[in-house]
C-alpha cells in the first residue's frame, strides 16, 4: 500500500514547487477544461476505481480506493469549486512566473512535454494529456508515472502561456516535429522559416488572450506568410476574423486549417459552431464575442 508521501507528484509542476501538487494531473485533463468536463474525467475514474470494480484481489482494491480518497478526491475538491480553481490557477501562474525569473532550464523526461517545450500547440497539447489520461489508472503501480508525464506537460503549459522561451542549444538538439499532413499522404516539408513563424504565433496567442484582435492579426499574417502550411496560423487567425465579425473569413481560416491539418483542435470546434449557427445568425454571435468554452493556448475559465 502506498502511503500519503509517496503520493506526491516530483516532476513537472511538482519539481519547481515542492509542496505543490498538481490537481489538472491527477484528474487527467487539460488546465483549460471546463466544469462539466472535470466533472466528467472524476466520475469515470470514481467508477473505474470503485472497489467493487477494479481488481481481483483485495489488496488491489484497497490500493484502488487510497488512491481514490488520497489523490482523487481531494483534486475534484479544488477544481469543482470555480473560486477555489481560480485561486489554484493563479498559483500555477505564479509558479511559471518564479521558474522563468530564476531562469530555470526546463528538461522534462516526457517526450511529448519536450515537443511541446519547442512548438507550443494547443492540439499537441489536448492530445498528449487525452493519450496518457486514457491508461492513467488502468495499473496502480505505474499511476505516479503517468502523473509526472502529465504534470510535466501541464508545466510546459503555463510556462508558454507565461511566455518562456527554452534555451537555443537545446531547440537546436531537440527532434524536429512532425509536419501535419492529411491522412494517408506524404508529410510536408518543414518551412525553412519555421522558427521564425512560431514566435510570430506566440505574439498572436498573446494578443488573443487579451483580445487585442487588430493586434493580433498581423503577427498571424507574417506568420503565415513565413509558413503558409501552419495549421494553427489559420485556425487563430479564424479566431481573430471571428471575433472582428468577418464570419466568412473566418470560416475560410477553419476550412483552410483543416485541409491541412484535419484534427486541428481549435478549428474543429469552431468550424463545427459556424456550421450548427448557421450563415445569418454568425455575425450576431460574433457580436456576443462568445468563444468556445475551451481556451486558445491560455487559461481555463467560467464553464
Amino acid at each position: 500500500m502506498p502511503t500519503t508521501k509517496a503520493l506526491r507528484i516530483d516532476r513537472g509542476l511538482g519539481l519547481y514547487h515542492p509542496e505543490f501538487q498538481d490537481r489538472y494531473a491527477i484528474l487527467g485533463v487539460p488546465i483549460h477544461a471546463p466544469s462539466a468536463k472535470i466533472r466528467r474525467r472524476y466520475l469515470a475514474i470514481a467508477k473505474q476505481l470503485h472497489p467493487d470494480v477494479f481488481g481481483r484481489t483485495t489488496e488491489d482494491k484497497h490500493k484502488a480506493t487510497f488512491y481514490l480518497s488520497k489523490l482523487v478526491n481531494p483534486a475534484y475538491s479544488t477544481l469543482s469549486q470555480e473560486r477555489e480553481r481560480l485561486e489554484y490557477l493563479e498559483v500555477m501562474r505564479l509558479i511559471a512566473k518564479r521558474t522563468i525569473q530564476k531562469g530555470i532550464k526546463i528538461a522534462p523526461q516526457c517526450e511529448a512535454a519536450k515537443k511541446l517545450l519547442y512548438l507550443p500547440s494547443l492540439t499537441l497539447y489536448e492530445n498528449a494529456v487525452e493519450e496518457i489520461a486514457k491508461q492513467q489508472y488502468q495499473v496502480l503501480d505505474e499511476v505516479m508515472d503517468h502523473l509526472g508525464h502529465l504534470s510535466e506537460l501541464n508545466l510546459v503549459y503555463v510556462l508558454a502561456k507565461e511566455g518562456y522561451q527554452p534555451s537555443g542549444e537545446a531547440k537546436a538538439a531537440a527532434p524536429a516535429p512532425a509536419s501535419p499532413h492529411r491522412e494517408g499522404t506524404a508529410p510536408t516539408k518543414e518551412s525553412p522559416n519555421h522558427g521564425e513563424s512560431l514566435a510570430c504565433l506566440r505574439r498572436a496567442r498573446q494578443h488573443i488572450d487579451r483580445k487585442e484582435w487588430a493586434a493580433a492579426l498581423p503577427e498571424l499574417r507574417q506568420a503565415l506568410t513565413l509558413d503558409p502550411q501552419s495549421s494553427d496560423g489559420h485556425a487563430l487567425q479564424g479566431v481573430v476574423y471571428w471575433h472582428q465579425k468577418l464570419a466568412g473569413p473566418a470560416k475560410k481560416s477553419f476550412q483552410k486549417a483543416l485541409e491541412i491539418n484535419p484534427n486541428q483542435a481549435i478549428a474543429k470546434e469552431w468550424y463545427a459552431r459556424i456550421e450548427k449557427l448557421g450563415a445569418q445568425k454568425a455575425p450576431t454571435e460574433a457580436k456576443k464575442g462568445e468563444p468556445p468554452k475551451k481556451g486558445l493556448f491560455g487559461w481555463g475559465g467560467k464553464s
